[in-house]
């Protein structure tokens, strides 16, 4: 099964899921119709058959594949799913389509979009997508092209890595991917004898005697030979794909870290057209990085207006407490090491920073930050502001002017930058720093500078709007009992 035609098949399914939207919608139209004595099913239609609702359907039909996509239902190799696995992934992927179509309406007044409507419809469309998927899988096992819909796979390498990938093979039957078996110069425990085909060396022979449509080298970049680059070679000769993980191929290059790798084509002077491959270890700024923008701007906007009158509060009692600017203006790095000036309402003495060297050993925070649980630069305002993390308000204008995000690793003054022991922390200036993190919301001082590194690495390794979403849910309650806060 050629690549071209396993994209094939994914489109079948695209084309499986919109058919089962367009009859879930009709059957939530009927039901609706049914609940309104006002209006039949018919009647329900026939008023909204024009171009400008024809052309809204589309939208929300390209909506629905876009959330499709997000979750992954198109990916082409997925872990293996039971049954009630794969209802609930479906489940939950219509389910945010749903929601998404209930706000819309509410937005743009589409009376069709009930909430006896929209529950039908998730119901239906559950149903049917999964129900039109098993029949797609039935009905992809008798027709075919002469290769039974299959794609035969041999693996190269018998180390933990590819049999991970054996694994994802085993998993994705029903998509058509077999496994041949392994090439290697050793036969670990962890293969089965029937699954080691023989070594590198006598890779031809194995070629010639097999049936193989593609081939997955999990060897890491170093360990390339002569025989490898010959067995890449004749695999291209015959028009075998040849299909290179590039997390394992350059994995030992670079630690432990999530990489995300993608192939960018670049048109350089007076060349044709290449490829780049593209490393990163931070967000990728997609569509989902500007919804996130546009949330932090309309949100910081918003709450900047709402606590207004508790910001002028704030700033008349420091002006009233104590000697001093009422702003605490400092540097700060932002995205990738860019300087901006970060604002908060000032908790401590005039000329605070002058004193800190003078205190450093009594800090009482591990690692490259500064803390003092009774800091005595801390003004008695400063406590409760402190306390109460009314301080960094101000911080939403830095929001609105992009050079922080509502949810993001705190920004840390420059100076403790020059104290880190581990060069790999530094990873998180890869993203916008935020006015609340895992570690504000996770009990603040009652974390370890390492503990608070390493949720850091994490978020930016597995961020996604929804974590984005409960870390500002679990910051709410944080804030509101000064859990560490100090």
């Amino acid at each position: 099964m050629s690549y071209s035609k396993h994209k094939l098949i994914l489109q079948a399914y695209r084309v499986s899921d919109l058919l089962a939207f367009i009859l879930a919608g009709l059957v939530a139209a009927w039901v609706a119709g049914i609940s309104n004595h006002h209006s039949g099913f018919w009647e329900i239609l026939s008023i909204r058959f024009s171009l400008v609702n024809l052309l809204g359907y589309l939208v929300l039909a390209l909506l629905w594949l876009i959330v499709f996509d997000r979750i992954k239902l198109y990916a082409a190799m997925k872990p293996k799913q039971t049954l009630l696995e794969e209802v609930v992934v479906i489940g939950w992927a219509t389910g945010i389509a749903t929601a998404v179509y209930g706000m819309v309406s509410v937005f743009f007044d589409i009376s069709l979009f009930t909430p006896v409507f929209l529950l039908t419809f998730w119901v239906f469309s559950t149903a049917l997508t999964w129900l039109f998927r098993r029949g797609l899988r039935l009905l992809l096992k008798k027709v075919h092209l002469g290769d039974n819909n299959e794609c035969r796979i041999m693996v190269i390498g018998t180390n933990e890595a590819a049999r991970n990938y054996v694994e994802l093979i085993k998993s994705n039957r029903d998509m058509g991917f077999k496994f041949v078996g392994y090439i290697s110069n050793d036969q670990p425990d962890e293969v089965p004898t029937d699954e080691y085909l023989g070594p590198k060396s006598e890779f031809k022979r194995i070629f010639d005697d097999t049936v193989v449509d593609e081939v997955v080298i999990t060897l890491p970049i170093h360990h390339f030979s002569k025989e490898v680059e010959e067995l890449i070679d004749y695999a291209s000769a015959h028009g075998i794909l040849v299909r290179l993980p590039m997390s394992q191929l350059f994995g030992s290059m670079f630690g432990n870290h999530v990489w995300r790798l993608r192939t960018e084509m670049v048109s350089r002077m007076g060349e044709s057209s290449s490829s780049d491959l593209v490393l990163g270890s931070g967000h990728d700024m997609g569509w989902e990085y500007l919804a996130k923008r546009a949330f932090d701007f309309c949100s910081a906007s918003i709450l900047l207006i709402l606590t207004s009158p508790l910001m002028i509060g704030a700033a008349l009692a420091i002006k009233f407490s104590s000697k001093g600017d009422v702003m605490f203006v400092q540097d700060r790095y932002g995205y990738n090491g860019r300087v901006f000036k970060l604002y908060k309402f000032r908790t401590m003495i005039q000329n605070a920073d002058e004193l800190q060297e003078a205190l450093r050993k009594q800090n009482e925070r591990e690692g490259a930050a500064f803390k003092i649980k009774d800091d005595p630069r801390i003004t008695s305002v400063g406590k409760f502001l402190r306390k109460s993390s009314i301080d960094e308000l101000p911080q939403l204008l830095n929001v609105i002017k992009g050079e922080m995000s509502l949810v993001g690793p705190r920004p840390l003054p420059l100076a403790d930058y020059e104290r880190f022991q581990e060069v790999s922390h530094m990873r998180r200036l890869s993203v916008l720093p935020g006015i609340t993190c895992t570690w504000q919301a996770s009990g603040r001082d009652n974390v370890t500078f390492d503990e608070w590194m390493e949720l850091d690495m994490a978020y930016i390794d597995n961020w996604s709007l929804v974590s984005d979403f409960a870390i500002l849910l679990k910051t709410v309650p944080a804030v509101l009992f000064g859990r560490g806060a100090s």
